[in-house]
């Protein structure tokens, strides 16, 4: 089943995210302080690669104009239209994104961890 393949600090938020074919990258944002936090997540620190047997074909990129975000809880789909999304994260609280990657470049196959 799943587990963190990587994990980085990000404007005292946490950034967790994990392959899931080589276009596309689940994205956890999670705020572990009792504090309010509003920042502009650079799409940069999602990681372009993973490590573990079988993502060797991932090399994922979210460029502006040519990725989409799947807002999970909220189930709305959003252009990613700069190198940075808005968000807004109250104590405790989370937001689950699918970046998903529209080059034609990039072949959608899974990645097997």
């Amino acid at each position: 089943t799943g587990q963190c393949l990587r994990a980085g600090p990000l404007h005292g938020a946490q950034l967790w995210a994990k392959p899931l074919t080589a276009s596309s990258v689940a994205i956890l944002l999670i705020n572990p302080s009792d504090q309010n936090q509003t920042l502009s997540w650079p799409v940069a620190d999602v990681p372009r690669r993973f490590t573990g047997s079988g993502q060797a074909k991932a090399d994922f990129a979210c460029k502006p104009g040519k990725c989409m975000a799947r807002d999970v809880w909220a189930r709305k789909d959003l252009p990613v239209t700069s190198d940075h999304i808005k968000v807004s994260l109250r104590p405790w609280a989370s937001v689950f994104y699918v970046l998903r990657s529209l080059d034609n470049g990039v072949q959608d196959v899974p990645i097997s961890i």
